[in-house]
């Protein structure tokens, strides 16, 4: 959790620094919503992860597909109703509810509010809210990137986002920020 914030500090320092895209003449703004590049990785990624859809059929189907990759699910027959069953979903480790909260922001919410996973729902990814989902995917980078086991799914998962992230923190660390 605390290193999920100290990623949304970061993400609001880097808009002060030479690697910021594009300044915006209003509201301070975070170095995610402002990059093209990281803008346009969360994009590529998202489409090529199938969540750029707008049938919920579609996406139920896309989530699915990646839901064992963060959670590890249980189904088993309901007790008392025939043919019904319950199910339980465990994150693999608190890591990846990073993974799950990209995933999350990939799908303006509904991935927490229709399918139960981690992430911070469709009240933060509204339309009066423009950006939340890149500086929401800034800070799980952030929080992910030093445990190796995540940041290899990451990287599968992710790959321009990853790279872009990896790119723009080397740059960070050349021009003497530490």
């Amino acid at each position: 959790m605390f290193k999920h914030e100290y990623g949304h500090h970061i993400d609001y320092m880097m808009s002060n620094t030479s690697v910021q895209a594009k300044p915006k003449p209003h509201d301070v703004m975070a170095w995610s919503e402002l990059d093209d590049d990281f803008i346009k990785a969360f994009a590529a990624d998202r489409k090529s992860l199938g969540l750029a859809v707008r049938k919920k059929v579609d996406r139920d189907a896309a989530l699915d597909r990646y839901e064992t990759e963060i959670f590890t699910v249980t189904r088993r027959p309901h007790p008392t109703i025939s043919d019904a069953v319950i199910e339980s979903k465990k994150i693999i480790s608190d890591d990846h509810s990073g993974i799950s909260d990209i995933f999350d922001a990939m799908t303006n919410g509904y991935a927490y509010d229709r399918k139960g996973w981690w992430g911070h729902g469709s009240g933060t990814f509204k339309p009066s809210r423009p950006g939340s989902m890149y500086k929401e995917t800034f800070a799980n980078l952030w929080a992910m990137r030093n445990d190796p086991v995540t940041w290899a799914k990451c990287e599968r998962l992710f790959p321009r986002l990853c790279a872009r992230f990896d790119e723009v923190i080397q740059q960070l660390k050349r021009n003497g920020y530490r």
